[in-house]
């Protein structure tokens, strides 16, 4: 262990476990380390309080910023100025520092070089700040990096939500926006906020870095630490970071049976004559593009007969998806015991204080949930060995599905807290982590009905609303709830239902809400009646993808004002925009793309809409862009940013992304007069072609090749409309690599 991580964990150690006072304490540890590795006392230079450290290592010139919950926010900072004829660093060795300590402040102050000052200062309980004093030639300047060991990401928070411009921002890669000052750890539940008071900025260098300026006198650096962020201040109870399991790297994509079956009307409604044609459409269409797919089964099934529900899950895995299925686990699923049940064992059931029996939504086959049923007690020990477990064991074993939406969750989690003997909801959650140990660590549990927040941490995925089938979109979901997409689960915003009659429109809409935030992405239809052209919109959302919210809020009653989306794709090769524009009206309207409301930061940029595969041109980064948009309809755009001096790659035709799915590796060089571009491309599928679309600029192709180990295959070049289209004819679910010459058109 290095000797400054040994110090700050002794020190830590001490200032929590001892009951020594601060400065008794901290002395101790300075005693102690130096006898054990032979650091002097004046090598070592602190200031701590309110559980912030602020730490500088003179022989290595290190300034630590630490939160004891969270260790160290800020590493190897630096503060750079001019003055004095002389370019003054902290962490230049060859300049004299001397260094003062005022522990009622408490305050650090660095005299560099004699001639730069620099006071840091921890104001409260959530404030350091950073000034200079001297008379700079310029502005200072501040750097810092976050620890390395831990997940960072950017965020807008609650109190700055005023300053987002009523864009919902998401991000594929290590991207940064220049307007984002926070930076959110989620396995801590602790963001922290930068301010300078010129140019602050997180920008993505092999790890998170900070950068800010400022005049003498004023502040370099304001940092703002909040500790439990979505615990305190969303209100987040239960807050925990998504546990991502061995094959569910991504939200789901799933095939649900309910709307598009009636499953409320037959019974049993999940039959294989309606099941087989429909699991055969789905694994033909559909899972070649998702790659990892689910059919899950919802309510009304059979569920006394065992190896009627073991068929249909061998059908699906024979299919290659996985199979999921809809159950109500804490509700009695027999209701032609429940009765009986309920006056021969009444303590395997919750009861009020006047010992009434509760009930709550639920049951397997329509007709039993509207009038519900008694609320299993998980407390007690025969519940969880009988009928509570037994069904968790049947739906995994016997029936051996993969994929479990449990239903009517809110209530339950609400009857638990206020039953006598329920044991509030910590009784709710054992009942949780009990199913967890039945099924085992990789299969998916999707809680569902409302937004159960009180499963946070125990479940892989939850509906975030109530049933929207039926409704043109969930948009209103999808914004309410993104915030925790992804960091605590994954979203489901319900299935985009019966869309085998809608007009190919609402189907982007519903789309491109999804694939821009990477939620849960649910069709529910009878599948078999699906058109191409409703088809084709989902095949080029499949998979879902990586995708971090940026707005940590939730976005509620004014959720209409959001009607753009923008994820910045950041890749070892570029950065670009991938923004969506809805029209979320029952009406045709006249919208705007207003790239001013975007954080683009090229002067100019080539801006590309995707569902019609047109180019609209070159615009400058304030550009406001008329865009008629019919009722419901969603558009989306790719916008890169212009280089001069050669062709662009503007879009790929494979996913909505246009790229941030299968655009792996891209690179130029110059040959003599000539551009050549060379990448890979992967999640290519067979027989889908593959488009690569090119502004050439001043160049026109001169050839284009896929690399084989045979050597070159020439690929489909069609200029037109200033663009240039390069294609691939797939035979194959593969990758490819490929290379395109340029060169002069005159």
């Amino acid at each position: 262990m290095k000797k400054t991580k040994l110090l700050s964990t002794l020190l830590t150690y001490c200032e929590r476990k001892t009951a020594c006072t601060l400065r008794t304490s901290r002395t101790l540890v300075m005693i102690l380390v130096a006898l054990c590795t032979q650091i002097s006392y004046a090598d070592y230079h602190c200031i701590s309080k309110y559980g912030i450290e602020v730490k500088f290592n003179v022989p290595t010139r290190e300034l630590t910023i630490d939160a004891s919950s969270a260790g160290p926010i800020l590493e190897h900072c630096v503060v750079r100025a001019g003055i004095g004829g002389l370019d003054i660093s902290s962490d230049n060795r060859q300049l004299s520092c001397a260094v003062t300590i005022d522990e009622s402040m408490p305050q650090m102050t660095l005299l560099l070089a004699d001639k730069l000052t620099v006071r840091i200062l921890i104001d409260n309980k959530t404030t350091v700040t950073v000034r200079t004093e001297g008379k700079l030639q310029g502005l200072a300047a501040f750097h810092g990096r976050t620890a390395t060991d831990k997940e960072v990401t950017p965020a807008i928070l609650n109190a700055q939500q005023t300053k987002d411009k009523h864009v919902l921002f998401t991000t594929l890669g290590p991207a940064d926006f220049q307007n984002v000052r926070s930076m959110f750890y989620p396995e801590l539940d602790f963001a922290m906020t930068a301010e300078g008071t010129t140019d602050t900025r997180w920008q993505w260098e092999n790890g998170w870095r900070l950068n800010t300026k400022a005049p003498a006198d004023q502040d370099l650096l304001k940092l703002t630490i909040c500790r439990n962020y979505y615990r305190d201040e969303l209100d987040i109870r239960y807050y925990a970071p998504l546990h991502k399991r061995s094959y569910w790297n991504t939200a789901p994509v799933v095939a649900m049976t309910w709307y598009g079956i009636r499953g409320w009307e037959a019974k049993p409604a999940q039959k294989k004559e309606w099941l087989y044609p429909n699991i055969d459409w789905v694994a033909e269409h559909l899972l070649p593009y998702a790659e990892t797919l689910i059919f899950q089964l919802d309510d009304n099934y059979l569920f006394s007969d065992d190896k009627y529900m073991r068929d249909i899950s061998d059908y699906i895995r024979s299919k290659g998806m996985i199979p999921g299925i809809w159950f109500t686990p804490f509700t009695h699923t027999a209701p032609d015991q429940g009765e009986q049940q309920a006056r021969q064992h009444p303590k395997w059931f919750l009861h009020d204080n006047e010992g009434n029996l509760l009930k709550n939504f639920g049951g397997q086959n329509w007709g039993f949930i509207g009038n519900g049923g008694y609320v299993l007690n998980v407390n007690n020990p025969e519940v969880v060995s009988g009928p509570y477990g037994d069904f968790w064991r049947k739906v995994s074993e016997t029936w051996n599905y993969d994929f479990f939406k449990i239903d009517g969750q809110p209530p339950v989690s609400v009857l638990y807290s206020k039953a006598a003997d329920g044991g509030g909801l910590e009784g709710y959650r054992s009942g949780l982590e009990i199913a967890r140990k039945i099924v085992g660590p990789d299969k998916f549990i999707n809680s569902c009905w409302g937004t159960p927040t009180a499963a946070i941490g125990l479940v892989d995925g939850s509906r975030t609303g109530g049933d929207t089938g039926d409704d043109k979109h969930a948009i209103d979901v999808i914004l309410q709830w993104n915030f925790l997409n992804n960091l605590a689960w994954w979203c489901d915003p319900d299935a985009a239902a019966n869309l085998y009659k809608s007009p190919v429109e609402p189907a982007r809409l519903n789309a491109q809400a999804r694939v821009l935030t990477g939620q849960q992405f649910l069709t529910d239809d009878i599948w078999t009646k699906v058109p191409q052209p409703i088809r084709r919109v989902w095949q080029q959302s499949f998979p879902m993808l990586d995708i971090r919210p940026v707005n940590l809020y939730p976005v509620k009653d004014n959720w209409k004002a959001y009607d753009v989306f923008d994820l910045r794709i950041a890749r070892p090769y570029r950065t670009w925009d991938v923004v969506g524009l809805f029209n979320y009206d029952e009406k045709p309207a006249s919208k705007e793309l207003d790239l001013s409301r975007l954080p683009l930061e090229a002067e100019e940029v080539y801006v590309f809409e995707y569902w019609s595969s047109t180019y609209l041109g070159r615009f400058r980064r304030d550009a406001k862009i008329a865009r008629p948009m019919k009722e419901y309809e969603g558009q989306v755009f790719s916008i890169v940013p212009v280089v001069d001096d050669r062709p662009a790659l503007i879009s790929t035709s494979r996913h909505l992304t246009q790229g941030g799915l299968d655009l792996e590796k891209l690179s130029w060089h110059k040959n003599a007069n000539n551009w050549v571009v060379s990448g890979r491309s992967t999640h290519l599928v067979a027989g889908d072609d593959y488009e690569l679309l090119f502004v050439p600029g001043s160049y026109r192709v001169k050839d284009a090749a896929r690399n084989t180990s045979a050597g070159a295959e020439p690929l489909t070049i069609t200029p037109n409309d200033n663009i240039v289209r390069v294609k691939y004819q797939s035979t194959a679910s593969d990758n490819f690599d490929w290379t395109i010459t340029f060169e002069p058109k005159n």
